[in-house]
């Protein structure tokens, strides 16, 4: 299935977009003395927007295969979380490494 068809002028409108908006979310956090500022929202926006670029213009549907990355990352997070609460002698020598 081919993709859409997307002009140069289309491509650099949708990424300039999300810089500036990628840019001046960045820009109140960093005025507000947030952790993330200006540079990491620029460059998160823009590799969003290139993921979703790519995945439109290859027709390849990466929404779905992607979709539980965030909901692993936290169950991986949680259970980190309860193997740092365990007493020392309570855990395996697999669970050792992992923590």
């Amino acid at each position: 299935m081919a993709g859409p068809h997307l002009t140069w002028l289309e491509l650099l409108i949708r990424l300039g977009s999300a810089l500036l908006l990628g840019a001046l979310i960045g820009a109140e956090r960093q005025w507000r003395q947030r952790t993330a500022g200006l540079r990491t929202y620029s460059l998160v926006s823009i590799g969003a927007a290139l993921f979703v670029l790519l995945a439109a213009l290859t027709g390849v549907e990466m929404g779905l295969s992607v979709a539980g990355v965030p909901h692993r990352a936290g169950g991986v997070d949680v259970a980190m979380k309860q193997l740092e609460q365990r007493p020392q002698g309570n855990s395996s020598p697999l669970l050792k490494v992992v923590g």
